[in-house]
């Protein structure tokens, strides 16, 4: 909501001053406006999703700001110093600029802070190491910029944070954080940061985490067993790791309905438990290793489903005649009388159509976040995975 409040308490009920200013979504556009700092009440200030380019006034280092939005805009430059000297920040929301250059250690001095998004920017250079200066903080996300890794120790001392989100860290890699002792931790991301061995198994301990993402990173071994006493997690993304052994048992054992599992892109092996394809949950073990086993004959590729098994079997399999072209690899393509098309035309989202003399195929199937959809007439299909996330 848009909208400018003020607090009329001062000088006995005489005299209102501005404290907060929300301007959200409404295009302004030019360089960040000095006056703001004009107002020496402002505890919050939020104007995301505009168009403003440039840097951020140093008028603004006299402030008082408890909360500063900026994020969507077009701002640009290094980090803005003056932020710096905001000593009374709380919140600190900058993600979606064109900022670049490192990170600065001044940023230590904002003790107060229990908020902070940096993601979508182009910062570079290593991840800076200061963060237990930063103890107050709940909250740290920093996503999609071009920084090095290895995650520095110091966010193990954060241990008042719930949600912590870093991903697409550049170097060579390293071993997993020791976060053992964020004990409240409700969202953890650390996807594509090159973290390699297994996976700690004190994860499975926090009782309040809601969303775990590892995704793409190097992680070895088996998922650990302690996972299974994870009943709040609403998501578990795996996906794109190294990590080997058959689909654990206690996935049989979750009663959570909303919990939803992406283990695409390991090396899971053993056999497709029957248990996996009756169960009306949200499972993505597609490229994996798995085989038939002696068990029976091997599943077939559920459509319109929440499971998704496409390339889940191992090259092994690709010769076996009882095993449906959707597990193997490369997906091969079975066109009946050997009658292949080389391409095709879809009305994304709406009904069939044609439009000068080419036929559009419908397209209006809901689709789930994990499934393999064939059209009706088997002219084109997909796979799907993972959840769609919008941040205002």
């Amino acid at each position: 909501m848009n909208c400018v409040r003020y607090d009329c308490s001062f000088s006995n009920g005489t005299a209102c001053h501005v404290t907060e200013i929300y301007l959200k979504g409404q295009n302004f556009s030019g360089e960040l406006p000095p006056d703001f700092s004009d107002f020496p009440n402002l505890l919050q200030l939020h104007l995301s999703r505009n168009l403003f380019h440039g840097g951020v006034p140093a008028q603004w280092a006299r402030m008082k700001l408890q909360g500063l939005v900026l994020n969507g805009n077009r701002l640009s430059g290094p980090f803005p110093m003056v932020l710096t000297n905001i000593t009374t920040l709380t919140d600190l929301e900058i993600e979606g600029n064109e900022f670049h250059g490192s990170i600065p250690p001044e940023i230590g001095r904002l003790i107060r802070m229990e908020k902070l998004r940096i993601s979508s920017t182009n910062f570079s250079g290593r991840l800076p190491a200061f963060w237990g200066k930063l103890k107050r903080l709940t909250t740290l996300q920093i996503e999609g910029s071009l920084l090095q890794g290895p995650i520095p120790f110091s966010i193990s001392e954060l241990t008042n944070l719930s949600d912590l989100r870093i991903s697409e860290l550049r170097g060579s890699g390293s071993a997993f954080p020791n976060l053992r002792g964020l004990q409240s931790m409700k969202k953890l991301v650390l996807r594509k940061c090159s973290i390699s061995g297994s996976i700690p198994s004190y994860i499975g301990n926090w009782t309040d985490l809601k969303h775990l993402d590892l995704s793409f990173n190097k992680l070895n071994g088996t998922i650990p067993p302690s996972f299974a006493g994870m009943r709040g997690v609403d998501y578990i993304y795996l996906t794109g790791n190294e990590l080997t052994g058959n689909i654990p048992g206690w996935l049989l054992t979750r009663n959570k309905i909303t919990t939803c599992r992406y283990l695409t892109g390991n090396e899971l092996t053993g056999n497709i438990p029957g248990w996996l394809l009756t169960r009306n949950k949200i499972t993505d073990i597609s490229f994996n290793n798995f085989t038939t086993g002696s068990s029976g004959p091997s599943p077939q590729c559920p459509i319109e489903s929440t499971v998704n098994l496409v390339e889940s079997y191992s090259p092994e399999m690709n010769n076996l005649n009882n095993v449906q072209p959707c597990l193997k690899r490369n997906f091969p393509c079975l066109a009946s009388g050997g009658q292949y098309r080389f391409s095709f035309h879809i009305n994304c989202g709406d009904k069939e159509a044609t439009i000068n003399g080419t036929t559009y195929e419908a397209d209006t199937t809901p689709k789930g976040a994990s499934s393999l959809y064939v059209s009706p007439g088997s002219n084109w299909a997909f796979s799907s995975t993972g959840k769609w996330e919008l941040h205002g």
